[in-house]
């Protein structure tokens, strides 16, 4: 039985070398509800990581970036692999 994709509220900030840094809220995981979050765009590529307020990884991330949405797969610290959704702000 598939997973339900993850939806992911994004409240991040885009810097002029196309890193984004910011906090996350998670539905529809049973691990992760907000973590912060650091990447990089690079096109319309986006990668990287969530942690917890004390810096502790909980999951990577890639996917694909348009003008208003993102959505990708991750892969969290149990080794759970799922796909996320979310619209960019």
């Amino acid at each position: 039985m598939p997973k339900p994709v993850q939806q992911w509220t994004l409240n991040v900030m885009r810097t002029p070398d196309n890193a984004i840094r910011g906090r996350i809220s998670v539905s529809g995981s049973p691990i992760i509800s907000e973590a912060n979050v650091e990447g990089r765009i690079s096109g319309f590529d986006i990668s990287g990581t969530l942690s917890d307020d004390k810096g502790r990884q909980l999951a990577s991330f890639r996917g694909t970036v348009s003008s208003t949405t993102a959505s990708g797969t991750y892969k969290d610290y149990t080794g759970e692999e799922g796909t996320w959704s979310g619209k960019l702000p």
